[in-house]
């Protein structure tokens, strides 16, 4: 038999794992197979081709997530697309593991079955979430990302209550990488000051700050992948061998525009959606528990409550003035810290039933929790699941099979972009094609990596007409079908899309 102390050090074990493995299983039955546009994965060719060969994909550039998807892109099983989506689900999962981590740690003095039913619950709650889940299925950086941010805050606690130089590397190592997938991560530095915080004496601070600023310098070495890898892969958004150009990238100025510039007169239309989302995904129960868990943390550690209060404040914030259809996705760290006061409100609604109704009220608990994920579960299980999604790949076929010999392809639509960069370049199909978006025409840089003199760049965006002897073909979406329309050839592509339309 195991003693009480060998039952305690592997408490934390079984609790991430049980927070891991039911929804990694489900991840695993409701990945996308291949590329995908679904659930707002229109960047996903554009992630996967850079991750594949090792390029440079949209600002920020995003190089731990493009280092770490290349690993995955070696994996022996599925295609190239679905080695980088199931990137997305283990990142998912490592998400829920690590929320379950943090409850056990509020709890460490505690160690009894109470905790581990609360962590496990506060895991499952947000990996069953159909905004997390709808990103776990696909090639995007959120997935991934949550699971950076609940790291940090996981580490954040434990430094908090065991201050060491290691421990402070650590999480400087992990908030730093973390920026690598995205650079909302920023917004994680009141927990990571709490972290610091605790009462110690002068000169352990001074060496918790070091460890802390040791580790995140070195994961912030990350950033000069951009540098080293312009123009090797097959694709290099922006121009980072320069200062001015490495910044361009690395700050995201491309997407500058949309921070805070959703009208304001809209915006309690999408705090309504956003809470809306939110009660359906959760479920009224849960969202009760939370709040009894943040009185909770309000009453008993104060200072954590105001650090993730602040942090939570700030990401919904953010993702509510983004001029973005898909901003909500900018909320899943806010979702990451309220799951964590769920696993808080389970374990005192638990603890204070029991006192007054005894042992039976941990299993019932137990099966409340089981019905309520399972009824979740199977709610969103159809709308979510991405098993039988082909759109993508369709549209990629379709487009190589018709387009002629030697075609210089316009697209302005990323789906359309992308999908073929990820036909072209990771796939190997059809060379002899140059495709141009030209969303993308008006950079300098894009004209440079392209061959094209501004005057033709001008003449493309102006007239679709190409200064050469190739056949000029405008690829466009339509009704999640390729509408293709060549300047040399009408008649043969209104046949191609006669024989769609049938």
């Amino acid at each position: 038999m195991c003693s009480p102390r060998n039952l305690k050090s592997w408490l934390p074990i079984a609790t991430f794992v049980s927070g891991f493995s039911l929804p990694m299983l489900v991840y695993s039955l409701t990945l996308a197979p291949d590329l995908t546009w679904a659930h707002g994965g229109t960047d996903g060719g554009d992630l996967i081709v850079a991750a594949y060969t090792l390029g440079i994909s949209h600002p920020p550039g995003y190089p731990a997530y493009t280092l770490l998807a290349h690993l995955f892109t070696h994996l022996p099983w599925g295609s190239v697309a679905f080695r980088v989506n199931l990137l997305s689900a283990v990142g998912a999962a490592v998400a829920a593991g690590s929320v379950a981590l943090a409850v056990s740690v509020l709890f460490a003095r505690k160690r009894e079955l109470v905790v581990f039913v609360g962590a496990v619950a506060a895991a499952w709650v947000l990996a069953f979430m159909p905004l997390l889940w709808s990103q776990a299925v696909i090639a995007e950086v959120y997935a991934a990302h949550a699971a950076f941010v609940a790291l940090t805050i996981w580490l954040a606690l434990r430094l908090n209550q065991r201050p060491t130089t290691w421990a402070a590397l650590t999480l400087g190592l992990v908030w730093g990488s973390a920026f690598g997938f995205h650079l909302t991560s920023i917004f994680l530095l009141p927990i990571i000051i709490w972290g610091l915080s605790g009462h110690i004496e002068k000169t352990q601070t001074f060496r918790l700050w070091g460890g802390l600023a040791l580790g995140f310098g070195a994961a912030s070495l990350q950033w000069l992948y951009l540098a080293l890898r312009a123009g090797r892969g097959a694709v290099t958004w922006g121009n980072p061998t320069t200062l001015v150009g490495w910044w361009w990238l690395v700050s995201g100025s491309l997407y500058k525009g949309y921070v805070f510039s959703f009208p304001f007169e809209k915006w309690l239309p999408r705090v309504s959606y956003l809470a809306g989302s939110l009660l359906t995904g959760m479920g009224p129960i849960a969202v009760l528990l939370g709040l009894v868990g943040w009185a909770f943390l309000a009453r008993r550690l104060s200072s954590l409550a105001l650090a993730l209060g602040t942090t939570a404040i700030i990401h919904m914030v953010f993702a509510i003035g983004y001029n973005t259809t898909d901003s909500h996705n900018y909320t899943l760290p806010a979702l990451i810290i309220f799951c964590i006061a769920i696993g808080c409100g389970v374990v005192c609604a638990i603890d204070g039933l029991r006192r007054r109704w005894g042992g039976r009220v941990l299993a019932a608990g137990w099966a409340m929790i089981f019905m309520m994920l399972a009824l979740s579960v199977l709610l969103h299980w159809s709308n979510i699941s991405l098993r039988d999604d082909h759109e993508a790949m369709l549209f990629g076929e379709k487009v190589m099979q018709a387009a002629p010999a030697n075609a210089v392809l316009l697209t302005d639509d990323d789906r359309a972009t992308f999908t073929l960069w990820y036909f072209q370049y990771v796939l190997g199909q059809r060379a002899d094609m140059v495709i141009m978006d030209k969303g993308l025409l008006a950079f300098d840089w894009y004209q440079t990596q392209l061959g094209v003199l501004p005057a033709e760049a001008a003449l493309i965006l102006n007239r679709n007409e190409v200064s050469s002897l190739r056949p000029v073909c405008q690829v466009i979406v339509e009704n999640q079908l390729p509408v293709i329309d060549c300047s040399q050839d009408h008649s043969y592509f209104q046949q191609f899309r006669d024989d769609e339309k049938k």
